[in-house]
């Protein structure tokens, strides 16, 4: 029988430095305060805009037009904007009193966030109106481009970020997606902390910022990204390993796999005593005879991830 375990969280030397949170906003605003009130320096929020429809991923690498839900904006007006009015409640508690907050929004709602902005933050906050007409939209086939419906360019975040917060501060998104805030944080060396409920959002976020390496940040403090997932989004899909051991290190090899969404991460590492998986050697898109090892001799668990943003983690 094959032994699975359920951690709390990854951790990792390098890729931040920041963190992502697997979970809703209001589900998570009492953490939020204890750990950041008055903390933040700026907040970038693309929220959902109440257009009533469903947002999806576009997965990489899979031969099927396949695509995975990433949130749903259906709710309706009056739900729509008791969401909101808690969000930006908590996003005034978490800024610093010399913080800014800046809030894409379309037509649809525009007038209404506005005047709830004025309500919570005061009228006299407000500092302006910004279109973005000077930088151009992503095209089809931008490198940038990560499969997300509502992914917005680097080139936006890095003028908010350089404009709005100081180096080495601290930025937070609440509706992370596709994770460019934290990307352009990173390469700004500013901390970032970024939430959000899909799990596809939290597979893009771990793949875009492991994948810049250890030079994403060159700020003088720890550079550590962590991942937190109060309940393991469980992947679809099953794999066969053969681990080994020997006076030079611990190994794993990846055998065989079955799954619909194809792999996009595999990791080799331990789980501590506080739940948090630490990996050894990870590799991005494993395939069958990939092999991954820990000099150390300690890692005993690996980690497999799907491009739905499902995970599994077997103990050998």
């Amino acid at each position: 029988m094959r032994n699975f375990i359920t951690p709390v969280g990854e951790e990792y030397p390098f890729g931040g430095p920041g963190k992502f949170i697997l979970g809703t906003v209001q589900a998570m605003a009492e953490q939020l305060r204890r750990e950041y009130a008055n903390t933040v320096d700026l907040i970038y929020i693309d929220p959902p805009f109440g257009t009533g429809d469903g947002f999806s991923v576009k997965l990489p690498g899979v031969r099927e037009k396949v695509k995975i839900p990433a949130y749903s904006d259906n709710m309706d007006t009056a739900s729509y904007l008791e969401m909101m009015c808690g969000v930006l409640t908590l996003c005034h508690d978490l800024l610093k009193d010399t913080g800014s907050i800046y809030v894409h929004i379309d037509y649809r709602m525009c007038a209404r966030i506005r005047l709830m902005l004025d309500e919570i933050f005061g009228e006299s906050c407000f500092q302006n109106e910004i279109i973005w007409a000077d930088i151009e939209h992503m095209h089809q086939r931008d490198p940038e481009r990560t499969g997300y419906a509502t992914q917005k360019p680097e080139a936006l975040l890095r003028r908010i970020i350089s404009a709005s917060c100081p180096e080495g501060g601290l930025v937070a998104d609440l509706f992370g997606g596709s994770g460019t805030t934290a990307a352009v944080a990173a390469k700004l060396n500013r901390r970032f902390l970024t939430i959000d409920a899909s799990p596809a959002s939290l597979g893009i976020v771990r793949k875009r910022l492991l994948s810049a390496g250890c030079d994403v940040s060159l700020i003088k403090q720890s550079s550590a990204l962590a991942l937190s997932y109060p309940a393991l989004p469980e992947g679809e899909f099953d794999a066969d390993f053969t681990f080994s051991r020997d006076a030079f290190g611990a190994y794993v090899q990846l055998d065989s796999f079955r799954s619909k969404f194809g792999l996009s991460f595999m990791a080799f590492g331990t789980v501590d005593g506080d739940g948090i998986f630490r990996p050894a050697e990870y590799t991005l898109f494993p395939t069958v005879g990939s092999r991954l090892s820990d000099s150390a001799c300690r890692a005993d668990t690996v980690q497999l991830c799907d491009n739905a943003g499902g995970m599994r983690f077997y103990r050998g």
